[in-house]
């Protein structure tokens, strides 16, 4: 399978044992099958802000574009 987006910071949940899940775009992928195989990341040179959305060469606090990590709070 493939999916094309923005990688966002893992999700879990707690159960028995513990949900991994990938977050791309607004897509949650289960991890834990996975486990054990191959997996592929392809970078395309291409970063935004995890708040705007914005197209950036830098990130700052975590993946946010320097307007958002030191003017929104």
């Amino acid at each position: 399978m493939e999916w094309t987006g923005h990688l966002q910071p893992m999700k879990h949940q707690w159960e028995n044992p513990v949900q991994y899940f990938a977050r791309v775009g607004e897509e949650n992928i289960a991890l834990n099958q996975a486990l054990g195989e191959e997996v592929w990341i392809r970078f395309e040179n291409e970063i935004a802000c995890c708040y705007c959305g914005r197209k950036i060469k830098k990130t700052y606090n975590q993946g946010y574009c320097y307007p958002c990590a030191f003017y929104m709070y």
